[in-house]
């Protein structure tokens, strides 16, 4: 999570909170939010990387890394005559 004032002492709404949840498996899922306090921005992230993370089907996620897929046999080859 990272928290930016963008404007400084110039106030406005400039209070912006990054969120990256690193899934492992299904990429990086990123969130943002922008507000004037710091607390609805978190809030507002939070809730848009859950949705995120609840849209990304687990399946997809599984098979995205390749960790999940079935090892294809290979017959051995027949052996040489001695």
């Amino acid at each position: 999570m990272r928290l930016e004032d963008l404007n400084g002492p110039r106030g406005g709404v400039d209070t912006r909170c990054r969120i990256i949840v690193d899934t492992r498996t299904g990429g990086p899922i990123a969130a943002e939010a922008v507000d004037v306090d710091l607390v609805p921005a978190v809030d507002r992230a939070v809730d848009r990387a859950a949705r995120s993370l609840a849209r990304t089907p687990a399946r997809r996620c599984f098979w995205a890394s390749g960790a999940g897929r079935p090892s294809r046999v290979l017959a051995h080859p027949a052996r040489p005559p001695s």
